[in-house]
Order: C-alpha cells, then structure tokens, then sequence
C-alpha cells in the first residue's frame, strides 16, 4: 500500500457582502490514481480547486472552478454547498504525475472577488482613441 501525503491550503476572501467560509475543510481520501477532494462552504459562492506544486505554487491540475448553486458545470453536484471532485492522478494534459505527492498539495479557493486594479496601455493620440482603453489588469483578493 502506497501511504500519501497531500497539504490542503485553503484560501477565503472576505468582502463587504459575505463572509464564506468552510463549514468542512478539505479533506483528501483515497489513494493510488483514485484521490477525492471533499469540502463543504456556508453559502452558495464561487470556488476553485487545483493541485499545486508546494515548490512553486503552480498548478498540476486544474480540477474545476465554478459559481456553486443551481447550474454548475461538471464536476461539481448542483444545489449543494457540500462538494466532492474526483482527481485521477494524471496532470491537466493526462500524463501521470511524476512529482512525489509529498510535494503536491489540494488549493480550494472560495468566495474570491475580482476589482479593477488599472487600464493598460490607452494611447488617447491613437486613432482609436474614442476607445481609450487597449486592456485591462484584474487582480483577485484573497
């Protein structure tokens, strides 16, 4: 039998409106390409759930991202603040993974707001310049 370590870190993001939080952490079960993430949050708010590299915080694989509540795309159970995800131990391009999974761990993000943080470029001398704006920089809290 193959023993597994995986961190949880969890992240919540406060605003004005709501405060979410986890009315049951993440926990991990399972084992050998059959892993199940588990979480349940206090109200119906946006989440995130990746596998992420301790080393450098980048993402293994992406297992979904969702506004929870009546129709969230799969993987996640509709209506329900209480979530299970299914995460087969291949990367987001279907290889398996090849980093020890001491060195993985589980990210749910919950609650996250995005705000405008500033324009990009905008050339008001350009000739599209009744446009004024060429991009935009969003910033997540939390």
């Amino acid at each position: 039998m193959k023993h597994i370590f995986l961190t949880v870190i969890t992240f919540l993001s406060f605003s004005a409106f709501s405060a979410v939080t986890f009315t049951t952490p993440p926990v991990i079960s399972g084992g050998s390409g059959n892993f199940q993430i588990s979480f349940a949050v206090s109200e119906y708010c946006d989440v995130e759930v990746a596998i992420v590299k301790l080393s450098d915080s980048s993402v293994v694989r992406h297992l979904g991202a969702a506004v929870l509540g009546a129709n969230p795309p799969q993987p996640f159970t509709p209506n329900s603040l209480s979530q299970t995800l299914a995460w087969d131990g291949n990367d987001d391009r279907g290889n398996v993974v090849t980093t020890p999974l001491t060195g993985l761990s589980v990210r749910v993000r919950a609650g996250m707001q995005i705000s405008y943080e500033q324009a990009i470029g905008g050339n008001p001398y350009a000739f599209n310049a009744q446009f004024g704006i060429n991009g935009l920089f969003l910033s997540q809290s939390g």
